[in-house]
């Protein structure tokens, strides 16, 4: 069901349409709930979304946006058929399904006929540019459009898929942080309940809610400690051009904010390099900033911690927590006013992960008290 944009204007005077249909507006629940100024999107197949309680899951925004559904007399949300770009003054139409496959069903058609269909990942580079290929009659700077038009679907079809009723997955679902998939893609979670995916045939850098392949579905980790922002994650890769920029920008980033010697900032801008590479290094030193009170170490070694992978800052931490931290999210843990106090179970245990966790096979195990 589409909305008529002069009905939603009626309701919400702040409404604005978008070039591909698409409805905005301030969310009315989130103002209501002490957070203004977040967006409110009903898309073209009437599906909607609030950006702030997207990000804690379908399930989550369903229910929020339930209210604003039942005003605008949208009813139950349901899956969506089709999607589509128009490009070149209406000469050309690019349509996919939002079924839950990562492949879609994707037709180009012109105003008379049907030019070509395909099932593809246009999330994938190749897949992209094979359809590409297919259109005949479009010169260089009119593929490139058209590529980019199927990647903008590619985004708008995962918006769709996070807010509308799915059925059931058929495949085993793991919720990872990152890994390595068998067709080479790396997946790193970053903030917004989304994975960026690099993707080593084509050097480009994708966002989903999911990754399905062959064997599985892969989600972003959901639990509340990152939803109430406990572990620091980007919001999108850039690239950062040659290796002595990356270092002269984060040294300036540490200068920024902590009043620290040039050795210390070059020494750090390595480090918070490295972090990133931890997955395949077998070790991995420590950075200790040692110094007399009110020296600003806690200062310098939050804002180094903080452009590492993954930072967590942990002050006086207990070993339950971080055994928890450690294998759930794989961070960098930035320890602020660390207890040394002799004979502490929680120091002992510390000092323990220390002693073994800069290398690989230094696993620590712990048993639980009456564990089923």
């Amino acid at each position: 069901m589409r909305l008529d944009f002069n009905t939603v204007r009626t309701h919400y005077p702040d409404a604005l349409e978008s070039g591909d249909g698409a409805i905005h507006f301030l969310c009315p629940i989130c103002e209501a709930e002490g957070h203004p100024g977040k967006d409110f999107t009903v898309f073209t197949n009437g599906a909607t979304s609030c950006v702030r309680a997207a990000a804690a899951g379908r399930d989550f925004n369903r229910e929020h946006c339930r209210p604003v559904r039942e005003q605008l007399g949208l009813g139950v949300e349901k899956t969506a058929a089709f999607i589509n770009e128009i490009l070149f003054d209406g000469t050309l139409t690019l349509e996919c399904d939002t079924s839950k496959s990562d492949k879609a069903r994707t037709v180009a058609r012109n105003c008379k006929d049907e030019l070509h269909r395909d099932v593809i990942d246009l999330n994938r580079f190749e897949h992209r540019k094979s359809f590409v290929k297919a259109l005949a009659g479009y010169d260089d700077e009119q593929q490139i459009q058209i590529n980019h038009a199927l990647l903008r679907l590619a985004g708008r079809r995962e918006s769709v898929q996070a807010v509308t009723d799915d059925e059931e997955e058929d495949k085993a679902v793991e919720k990872v942080i990152s890994k390595q998939l068998p067709d080479g893609r790396i997946i790193e979670q970053i903030a917004g309940g989304q994975f960026a995916v690099y993707d080593p045939a084509s050097g480009e850098v994708t966002y989903h809610k999911k990754v399905e392949t062959d064997e599985a579905v892969y989600r972003p980790l959901d639990d509340n400690f990152i939803l109430k922002g406990g572990l620091f994650l980007p919001e999108r890769l850039i690239k950062y051009g040659d290796v002595a920029t990356l270092d002269a920008e984060i040294e300036a980033c540490i200068y920024r904010y902590s009043d620290v010697p040039e050795r210390e900032r070059k020494l750090s801008a390595k480090y918070a390099r490295l972090s990133y590479l931890t997955d395949v290094l077998d070790e991995i030193s420590y950075l200790r900033a040692t110094g007399d009170r009110g020296s600003g170490k806690s200062r310098y070694i939050c804002t180094s911690g903080m452009i590492c992978l993954r930072p967590i800052i942990v002050v006086s931490p207990s070993a339950a927590s971080l055994f928890r931290m450690m294998d759930a999210f794989h961070p960098t843990l930035i320890i602020d006013e660390f207890n040394l106090e002799t004979g502490s179970e929680d120091t002992d245990v510390l000092m323990k992960i220390l002693n073994a966790g800069y290398q690989r096979v230094g696993d620590q195990f712990k048993v639980k008290e009456n564990a089923q």
